[in-house]
């Protein structure tokens, strides 16, 4: 994430002046809230209320390193929840070496204030294009959800051995090109190997699409077979020994980092 400037800093709070007099928003805090906001560091236990007394705070000791945070962390999440509340909770790391607001999800039932909660927080984030988790610490603190110049969300997918990725940028008009660039490339480093073969296969001298289907529509020959077959139907691509042909249909299969 890119820390917003002071410009961003001064339209956060703008809009968060704005949702502080939406319906919604003081609906939630004059049943649940007495009408008021709480501070910050009365979050946790105002969660763990809802929750019948369940403490996040022991589930979290100790399991994100210091200057570490986890993306997500779910809890108590069950099969007769009706929803996931996007929040954050307050860490202090067992070192002491300082606290973090860490994203986590817990498991709602409708007609709880935490469900209250998730149905308002939703909705507004949505129509702000705020952070859902920021969202809610908003609607219980009043503390201004940040408006980052630039993040990045990674996906990934992972089907029969095969892995798909994808780096998403959500990036504001003032954030410069060269900060963009930046942005992407600590990302798609980030829980990576990019060995020299990655970027091999990007100047391929042999269309790999077309080596892989030809493989695989041969697999009763052997890589010598291959090896002749292929150099006969595309000479300007012949391959001098089998080794070469195999190692390039390996390197266009197997998944980058791997």
């Amino acid at each position: 994430m890119l820390p917003p400037d002071g410009r961003l800093v001064v339209l956060s709070r703008k809009m968060a002046e704005e949702a502080e007099k939406e319906l919604g928003v003081r609906w939630f805090r004059e049943r649940y809230l007495d009408g008021r906001v709480l501070p910050v560091e009365q979050v946790n236990d105002w969660i763990k209320q809802q929750e019948g007394g369940r403490d996040p705070a022991t589930m979290l000791e100790g399991s994100l390193p210091s200057g570490e945070v986890s993306p997500v962390i779910t809890y108590w999440k069950s099969p007769a929840s009706d929803g996931l509340l996007e929040c954050e909770f307050t860490f202090r790391f067992r070192d002491g070496a300082g606290i973090t607001r860490v994203p986590i999800e817990v498991s709602t039932t409708s007609g709880t204030p935490l469900d209250e909660l998730r149905k308002v927080s939703e909705d507004l984030a949505e129509r702000a294009g705020w952070d859902g988790h920021q969202t809610t610490t908003f609607l219980i603190t009043g503390v201004p959800p940040a408006m980052p110049r630039a993040t990045a969300r990674r996906q990934d997918w992972h089907f029969y051995g095969i892995l798909r990725s994808r780096i998403t940028l959500y990036v504001h008009p003032s954030t410069s090109p060269e900060e963009v660039m930046q942005i992407y490339r600590r990302e798609r480093r980030r829980g990576w190997r990019l060995s020299s073969v990655t970027f091999r296969q990007r100047t391929a001298k042999r269309p790999l699409p077309t080596l892989v289907d030809f493989v695989e529509g041969r697999t009763d020959q052997t890589w010598e077979d291959r090896r002749l077959a292929w150099n006969a139907a595309y000479p300007a691509l012949s391959y001098g020994v089998a080794s070469n042909m195999c190692r390039d249909y390996r390197r266009a299969v197997k998944p980058p980092g791997r």
